[in-house]
């Protein structure tokens, strides 16, 4: 954290590596998964160059390491990670495996943060094939558990997804009610571009309605 506050975001890399020494010594799969994973990550967000292929290559490593382990976070984390990435570079049935799995994962846990998390992916995974019903399943799933957790921050993010993808799905005014529930809700909690956001959202449904 204090290397990512100072903005030394390559000296990042010198860490997750000495991390991978100490795995090595220990032989244990959970550490050779969480540094992985790490390493993953530093190509994946933190570093300057962006390297999917680099990134996939260690969370594939962390992976491979922690399936040695009975079921922990760090299974449903890089799953998460894994699906991100194929999501990003087009390679979807791999996206849906990774998420699926993920979610598998977290719920035998009972794993909220990481059951949220790869919903979202399976939610990503749907919308960008055009399967707009899937992804409200995935986005109604993550609000449920989200009212059960009282966690106000998700449940917003959900609202908001649910309804810029009923939009999506030209079902304009469910969408646009539930927008502007979330501003109604939610949009003193939240910064002026937030609200931005979100009334442009409205505006361009109207528009479609219009049309």
């Amino acid at each position: 954290n204090n290397y990512l506050a100072r903005e030394k975001v390559d000296s990042l890399k010198n860490i997750f590596d000495e991390a991978i020494t100490i795995a090595e010594s220990s032989q244990s799969p959970f550490y050779f998964g969480f540094s992985y994973n790490f390493l993953g990550l530093y190509y994946d967000i933190f570093s300057t160059h962006q390297n999917y292929d680099s990134a996939l290559t260690y969370y594939y490593k962390g992976f491979k390491h922690i399936s040695k382990e009975s079921p922990n976070e760090i299974h449903a984390i890089l799953c998460n990670n894994i699906a991100a990435i194929h999501h990003n570079i087009s390679q979807l049935d791999s996206c849906k495996y990774y998420a699926e799995l993920g979610y598998q994962y977290a719920d035998s846990l009972d794993n909220y943060l990481m059951k949220s998390s790869n919903l979202g992916m399976l939610s990503s995974y749907y919308w960008t094939t055009g399967n707009y019903s899937k992804a409200l399943e995935c986005h109604n799933k993550a609000l449920e558990l989200a009212r059960i957790q009282g966690d106000s921050n998700r449940i917003m993010l959900s609202l908001l997804q649910i309804g810029t993808t009923n939009i999506r799905a030209e079902k304009f005014e469910e969408g646009i009610e539930i927008l502007k529930s979330v501003l109604i809700n939610f949009g003193t909690s939240y910064q002026h571009s937030f609200k931005q956001v979100v009334n442009l959202n409205i505006g361009a449904a109207y528009i479609d309605l219009d049309n």
